[in-house]
């Protein structure tokens, strides 16, 4: 992520802002198959053979995902691949276990996937608010305020392009500079704004960083 809040482009209307800035095309699939098999004090310990084993199987996962997502496959035959290659991981990966394994580790998935529907419905509802508040800010605009707005846009979107392209600075110096990016980007829009306009957008921007949280709680 290139701003903690760069969907605030998108929500006052510049939602292809960020992808065009960075230039990175989003994969098919992770490139890292999903864990499975955990060694932690929720999930089952395995011993060094089973280790061993699930390591294995794991690095075989990530090659067959690597290879789907450079194929020539469309995106519904990728995706009915990817299907076949997560339900044969998994049951490989559980037959692993231990019955009593399993049954430790099945408790604590179902654990899991409950504690992320729980937060997935929580984000679906502020990003709801989130649309109708940006919704009523760009309504509220002038003709001259939006194009005031497009300007800083353009001019964030090419600081923040010229950050990205920047190989030479290490990734804290990079992080920093992006960060003070979108602190100036959040104060000329206020600059430009009613104080009406400023406390829905503030209100925005604090559900918006709820929904940050919740996304990246929930992968």
């Amino acid at each position: 992520m290139i701003l903690r809040r760069h969907h605030l482009f998108s929500v006052l209307g510049a939602a292809a802002l960020m992808a065009a800035t960075t230039g990175a095309p989003a994969a098919t699939h992770a490139a890292t198959p999903p864990p499975i098999i955990q060694q932690s004090n929720a999930g089952p310990q395995l011993d060094s053979a089973q280790k061993a084993k699930a390591d294995a199987r794991r690095a075989k996962m990530q090659a067959d995902l690597q290879a789907l997502n450079t194929s020539p496959l469309t995106p519904a035959q990728k995706q009915a691949k990817f299907l076949k290659l997560k339900t044969a991981y998994e049951a490989d990966m559980l037959a692993i276990l231990t019955p009593s394994q399993r049954k430790v580790f099945l408790a604590a998935r179902a654990k899991a996937q409950a504690d992320d529907a729980k937060k997935r419905a929580i984000f679906q509802t502020r990003m709801i608010e989130s649309q109708k508040i940006g919704k009523q800010i760009n309504d509220s605009m002038t003709a001259d305020q939006k194009k005031q707005l497009l300007t800083i846009k353009n001019d964030t979107g090419a600081q923040a392009k010229k950050i990205y392209d920047d190989k030479t600075s290490a990734p804290e110096a990079k992080k920093a500079q992006m960060d003070a990016l979108e602190k100036g980007y959040e104060g000329k829009v206020m600059a430009i704004m009613t104080p009406a306009q400023q406390k829905l957008f503030q209100k925005l921007q604090v559900i918006q960083a709820e929904q940050i949280k919740l996304a990246n709680g929930a992968r």
